[in-house]
């Protein structure tokens, strides 16, 4: 009771000093409720002209305090600067602070205000917390193009709405400020407006949305405050929320609604944590098409939900996921010094390494490319689809003992696209394992560079071509499709245990492979082109390689200057398959094994070559049908066929021809001595014919020579120009409806350096056989056979 009495007599004596100054317009006691205006401006000589607490700066004259409104503006262009200092800690139900059209400056200066009704705000310094309590709603306009300047923490419980704050009007906040969206509140910008930094950006001023950021039509511009992004942005009518040259930062859960953007452009440093959701019609957006500017994006995040993030520049450098059901764009050609980079270390958290995961969808658009470095990853989950269009690049600054690189266990797809350019992965390695790549007929995905690249157990399909031009390992089955070309060229290599299969096939230009490789592809080996072709040992060591070309394979004609040239060093090459081979085709080195169809028809003059010193051996069918085969090693065959057509030749240095199984025979010409151990030498082979060995023939005792006869006096004949020596088994056969007469005599093999006879066995067969026998009888260079009626076969 006392303090009220004591508050009375205070009153009364205020009241009664304003009467002597003059008729009074209100008393403290009657500001309750009251609605301000200030007239401090005026330049009143009696009143200070700047502080709160002096009555006579306000119109009626009295002190705002809580419960009521207050409205600052400058009155005139005469007296236009309203300071307004020594603000107390007060509630205010309406708060407004304008500047004059004319070229004024308002400004509050003091202690915390909070407005729980209406804020209006158009112009001129707020230098006083202020909260807008929920419920109350505000506006910031930027109408006569006047500065409006947050100086100290603005806290926003209710609503507030900015409207054409933009230019020299817009909203410029002073460093270490925040304008706080709280909980349940909402900062709506409607139409275009900017806020702006006094000065950035050590200790950058903020926005921090716990509540949310409404962005209805227009660009809401961010421009060198920090932007700490902690709940929800809804963005309608297009609306974009664009974040410049400051911080940016996400809590652990954002919301993203709405058909309009989020765009961080030059200078954001955006780190992102946590799982931002993005609704089904909200584009993230990182970079710009002109310039990158800097433009970082960081982090350990999720992007999460059905939205879209558009990468047309800048730096992705954190540890960000991309969840199923969300599409990346990365799009557009640049202009100026704009550029894409996956990097691999985040700078925004202290240079820890960092992944960018993919289970959603990554669509590389035509023309545009991006660079990684530092160690960048790109994992392409199982879940996930990467496409790159025709005409991308792909490189990295740094190769390549840790490389950059692109690992895919889902899919990735080169689309068919407007360009048939290739899409160049150079200096990262791509590495699959599982998953696939569908490459559009017509299209390629080339791997380029020093870094290592891998297929594990993955497909290749769509009717394209993967071209491998840097070193690749390969393990388990590396599946092509119908259609589909795996392309080895020049500075490429397979390397590893690996077969290559399905219904597609391996082109193989130039460059190496190593390990143990077979191919299984339907569609077959075409190996062509000037480059070398290498089968090198297992990692450069002394450990030789095995290559199985269980596919139907051709080898292409070279030229005489620049053969079609396989090098097999140390290792082997096992032809398991079909197999042609054309004009200056040559195999150099190594082990080459035919277990399959070769078929070697180089034309008339043409050579098909097996050069060095390792063996050409046959097991399979060798048919030599036009031209040469030179086996440079020497030529074995430990089973199957050797054909040589009339007209054509095998010439076999070094060893010579070494026959412990199978058959040699035809009707050409045999360049060099032919040692049968366990073989069969045929001339003819089919028919009647010569076969001619340039060399000395030695048969031994597990051999046989056969020879057919028929009527005309027609029969094969092996002739020899240097010695030969028989033992084994001679075979001489009628060909069917002929019956020799008896005496009948045919001289089936002659030797020009002499015959040693020593057969053990003489068999007829065919026609007559069990009515009489061809006798051999022989001379120093000849050896004949003499028809015996009624003699019978003796071994």
């Amino acid at each position: 009771m006392r303090h009220r009495h004591i508050t009375a007599i205070t009153a009364a004596l205020a009241l009664a000093l304003c009467w002597a100054a003059g008729p009074p317009t209100a008393t403290a006691a009657d500001a309750t409720g009251t609605s301000y205006t200030w007239v401090g401006s005026s330049q009143d000589t009696a009143a200070d002209n700047h502080s709160w607490t002096d009555s006579r700066n306000w119109s009626p004259g009295g002190v705002p305090g809580n419960g009521d409104s207050v409205s600052i503006i400058a009155p005139n262009a005469t007296h236009c600067t309203a300071h307004v200092d020594n603000v107390p800690t007060v509630s205010l139900v309406n708060f407004s602070l304008a500047e004059n059209p004319t070229l004024c400056s308002d400004s509050v200066h003091g202690a915390p205000i909070t407005v729980t009704g209406s804020f209006t705000w158009n112009g001129g310094n707020l230098d006083t917390p202020t909260t807008i309590a929920a419920g109350a709603t505000g506006t910031v306009s930027g109408a006569a193009a006047r500065l409006n300047s947050l100086n100290q923490n603005l806290d926003l419980a209710g609503s507030l709405t900015l409207s054409g704050v933009t230019g020299t009007g817009s909203l410029r906040i002073s460093p270490a400020d925040v304008l706080h969206v709280l909980p349940g509140a909402t900062l709506t910008s409607t139409g275009s407006n900017t806020v702006n930094h006094l000065s950035c950006c050590i200790t950058p001023a903020k926005i921090v949305n716990d509540g949310t950021l409404a962005v209805n039509g227009g660009t809401f511009d961010v421009n060198g405050v920090e932007l700490d992004q902690n709940a929800t942005v809804a963005a309608s009518q297009g609306g974009r929320l664009l974040s410049t040259i400051a911080p940016v930062r996400t809590g652990a859960a954002g919301n993203y609604t709405g058909d309009g953007s989020w765009a961080m452009q030059t200078g954001a440093i955006a780190r992102l944590d946590g799982t931002q959701t993005l609704g089904p019609d909200f584009h993230l957006e990182l970079g710009g098409l002109a310039v990158d500017g800097g433009v970082q994006l960081g982090g350990t995040a999720t992007l999460a939900g059905t939205g879209t993030f558009d990468w047309s520049g800048g730096t992705v450098e954190g540890n960000l996921t991309i969840a199923h059901g969300v599409s990346v764009r990365v799009t557009g050609a640049h202009t100026g010094n704009g550029r894409r980079i996956l990097a691999g270390q985040d700078n925004t958290a202290g240079g820890v390494p960092a992944t960018l995961t993919n289970h959603g969808t990554i669509t590389v658009d035509q023309g545009a490319a991006f660079s990684t470095g530092g160690t960048a990853t790109l994992a392409n989950a199982s879940d996930g689809t990467v496409s790159f269009a025709p005409g991308t690049q792909l490189t990295s600054g740094s190769c390549c003992v840790s490389p950059d690189r692109i690992t895919n266990a889902g899919k990735v797809i080169v689309p068919s696209g407007t360009s048939t350019a290739p899409v160049v992965i150079t200096n990262i390695a791509y590495q699959a394992s599982g998953g696939s790549a569908s490459i559009a007929s017509g299209r390629t995905l080339q791997l380029a560079g020093g870094a290592p690249n891998k297929l594990t157990s993955t497909t290749v399909s769509g009717a394209g071509t993967l071209a491998v031009a840097a070193p690749t390992a390969v393990s388990g089955t590396v599946t092509t499709g119908s259609g589909t070309r795996i392309v080895l060229g020049e500075h490429g290599s397979l390397n590893g245990t690996a077969t290559l299969g399905g219904a597609g096939a391996l082109t193989w230009t130039g460059g190496a492979i190593s390990g143990d490789v077979t191919v299984t592809a339907s569609a077959g080996v075409a190996i062509s082109g000037p480059a070398t072709k290498y089968l090198a040992n297992i990692g450069g060591g002394s450990t030789p390689s095995k290559l199985t070309l269980a596919a139907p394979t051709s080898v292409a004609a070279g030229t005489t200057q620049a053969h079609d040239l396989i090098e097999l060093g140390a290792s082997a090459l096992t032809l398991a398959s079909t197999t042609s081979a054309a004009a200056n085709a040559e195999f150099h080195g190594g082990v080459l094994l035919n277990t399959g169809a070769l078929t070697v028809s180089p034309g008339s003059s043409g050579v098909v070559s097996k050069s060095g010193a390792g063996l050409l051996t046959n097991r399979g069918t060798v048919s030599v049908t036009s031209g040469s085969l030179i086996a440079g090693g020497g030529y074995r065959q430990t089973g199957g066929t050797t054909k040589l057509a009339s007209g054509t030749s095998l010439t076999a240095n070094g060893s010579g021809v070494s026959l412990s199984g199978g058959v040699l025979g035809g009707a050409g010409t045999v360049k060099g001595s032919v040692v049968s151990s366990a073989g069969r030498l045929a001339p003819g082979l089919s028919g009647i014919g010569t076969l001619r060995i340039s060399g000395n023939y030695t048969q031994g005792s597990s051999a046989r020579l056969l020879v057919d006869a028929t009527t005309g006096g027609l029969h094969d004949l092996v002739s020899v120009t240097g010695a030969a020596t028989l033992k084994g088994t001679l075979v001489t056969h009628n060909l069917s409806g002929y019956h020799p007469a008896s005496g009948a005599s045919r001289t089936v093999l002659t030797a020009g350096g002499g015959l040693h006879y020593g057969l053990s066995c003489a068999i007829t067969s065919g026609t007559a056989a069990t009515s009489g026998q061809w006798a051999p009888t022989h001379s120093s260079t000849r050896l004949s056979v003499v028809w015996r009626t009624g003699a019978h076969t003796h071994c």
